[in-house]
């Protein structure tokens, strides 16, 4: 195996040496010419930024020229967040000549090592060019390298210093996520994923994609993972931490997996939903005993925020007291908006044997709001009954017999 290697290396060698022989060059004049090119990296992978250093030389003054540049050629090779490296100082004077060497910050993007450098500048004349080839090639790995990758360890976590971001109960957000590499390998494919359980989270369960991906992760740089939900109208005024999961490769395909928390604030302005029976009202001002009526029962949500799924359950029904009828206690009302009333029907009546009395109900509430969260509250409702004990009573005496004429002061007697 070793002896293979070495046979490609020697014969990779030998074509590299006749490829990077010399300059190809269209100055005019020969004014200035890339003289040479060194890397800071004798093993590229796919995916990895390294320096590439330009050494140029100029015959002319180099204050006599302008806009000189260095840029490159390639679909393998490309500089990192710019198009090209202005030159516009940095000459050194070396006898009748000028020296300059120029540090390109590249990445390569594809298999692939050819590459083309070209410097650029403008005289009094025109605008002129210089050229020059090279071919960038991976080191070959010996047996231990190749099986050894995992070593080649990237650190993925949520980006330190940063301030914590607030958001408003009930609007949609996405939250940008700063990552960084803190290792000096490139992380591959970063698959973000919210691990904590969705109940503590203060989103809607419907409305949130919880994960996002990254292509690449390079060392010490940073990427925004982005991940969007909704708010819950409900969420409490706190921070909220979340916790991270972040799954990923090297450049050699070796997985990994790292965690970290991620810190938001939340602002809610908004009340929660909160139900209670505000008035009840019944056919005469009370029930009469043994009489059938009904009752309207009026709820109100004081809460900003719908209420939902709304069941509300009498209690309190006696056959000697206030009875149903022909109806049932759980009445549902599917929805309450914030500040909004709504209103059930019960058919109720007195026991014929019910004294006069204010009969006591008991009115319970359950419901829910937008993100699931149960609440349930109770209410008292007064009946006011009018018994048979409370009718008029008529005293008539008949057939009364006694003295025409009395004296006063005289006893005299009565019969009837």
């Amino acid at each position: 195996m070793r002896s293979k290697i070495m046979c490609w290396v020697m014969a990779f060698a030998m074509i590299l040496s006749v490829m990077t022989v010399g300059t190809v060059s269209y100055a005019a004049a020969g004014d200035v010419w890339i003289e040479g090119a060194s890397s800071s990296s004798n093993s590229i992978d796919k995916g990895d930024t390294f320096t590439y250093s330009v050494q140029l030389t100029s015959k002319e003054d180099p204050t006599t020229l302008s806009d000189v540049k260095v840029k490159i050629n390639s679909s393998n090779f490309q500089m990192v967040n710019k198009a090209f490296e202005s030159v516009t100082g940095g000459w050194t004077v070396n006898g009748a000549e000028w020296d300059n060497t120029v540090a390109l910050s590249l990445e390569k993007i594809s298999t692939g090592n050819q590459l083309e450098v070209v410097v650029e500048w403008t005289d009094g004349s025109g605008t002129y060019t210089d050229k020059m080839y090279r071919i960038l090639s991976e080191a070959e790995e010996d047996d231990d390298e190749i099986t050894n990758t995992g070593k080649y360890k990237p650190v993925v976590t949520v980006a330190a210093n940063r301030a914590i971001p607030v958001f408003t109960a009930g609007e949609n957000v996405t939250l940008q996520i700063p990552l960084e590499n803190l290792s000096k390998d490139t992380a591959k494919d970063v698959r973000i994923k919210i691990t904590t359980d969705p109940k503590d989270l203060p989103f809607i369960m419907d409305k949130a994609t919880y994960t996002d991906t990254i292509s690449y992760l390079r060392s010490t740089k940073t990427e925004i993972a982005e991940i969007k939900a909704q708010v819950s109208p409900t969420a409490q005024n706190k921070i909220y931490p979340i916790e991270l999961e972040f799954t990923y490769t090297n450049v050699h395909k070796d997985d990994f997996t790292t965690t970290s928390t991620y810190y938001i604030k939340i602002v809610n302005n908004e009340i929660e939903p909160t139900v209670g029976v505000t008035k009840y009202q019944f056919v005469k001002e009370s029930v009469v005993a043994g009489v059938d009526d009904a009752m309207l029962l009026t709820v109100e949500n004081r809460g900003t925020v719908p209420a939902y799924n709304a069941k509300i359950t009498l209690s309190g029904f006696d056959k000697d007291g206030i009875r149903l009828i022909n109806d049932i206690n759980s009445k549902n009302i599917a929805s309450i908006g914030g500040g909004e009333e709504s209103s059930v029907y019960y058919n109720i009546a007195a026991s014929p044997k019910a004294k006069s009395d204010t009969y006591e109900l008991t009115a319970t509430i359950e419901y829910t709001d937008e993100q699931g969260n149960e609440y349930k509250t109770e209410s008292m409702v007064y009946v006011p009954v009018e018994g048979k004990d409370s009718a008029a009573i008529e005293l008539e005496v008949q057939n009364v017999k006694s003295k025409e004429k009395v004296v006063a002061g005289e006893n005299y007697t009565v019969a009837f």
